[in-house]
């Protein structure tokens, strides 16, 4: 597709972008086990002076989490020109539908809920913002799906 975001500058960040994820995920790793630092939200909540101050859980719960819908949901409406690949329109469609459905409908069954931290929810959010354009930048201009039909159906038995 050619569009602003499948030029090869955009896609060699992604790949950076994702790589610093595996970092990232390798280091909270180690402190965690090795270091003992536990996570600053739910019942792991402790008010640590560092964490910052502690957010309402629904809040906190929907502030982070909407990244992943918003940047999937605003890619399948600005540039929805996937006339010729359906099979990833459908799966960024379902993947803004899983995202509404843990940003804006999973806050309101939370019940009570202790609080999360402030450090907790900024890196939550920009996880989530990584995720949502690295899903994205995936079906938008790297993944090539077969179309299905009858015909392939046909042919598959």
């Amino acid at each position: 597709m050619d569009s602003v975001l499948c030029n090869s500058l955009l896609i060699a960040l992604s790949s950076f972008v994702a790589s610093s994820l595996l970092v990232g995920f390798v280091v909270s790793s180690y402190l965690m086990v090795f270091c003992g630092l536990k996570p600053q939200y739910g019942r792991d909540y402790e008010g640590r002076w560092w964490a910052g101050p502690g957010l309402n859980a629904k809040m906190s719960w929907f502030l982070q989490e909407l990244p992943s819908f918003l940047l999937p949901f605003c890619t399948l409406v600005i540039y929805g020109d996937f006339a010729f690949k359906p099979v990833n329109a459908f799966l960024l469609a379902l993947l803004s539908f899983h995202y509404f459905n843990r940003s804006c409908v999973y806050p309101l069954l939370i019940r009570g809920g202790k609080p999360s931290a402030l450090l907790t929810v900024v890196l939550a959010f920009g996880f989530c913002l990584v995720n949502g354009f690295l899903q994205s930048q995936h079906l938008l201009c790297v993944a090539e799906y077969p179309q299905i039909g009858r015909a392939s159906c046909r042919e598959r038995v």
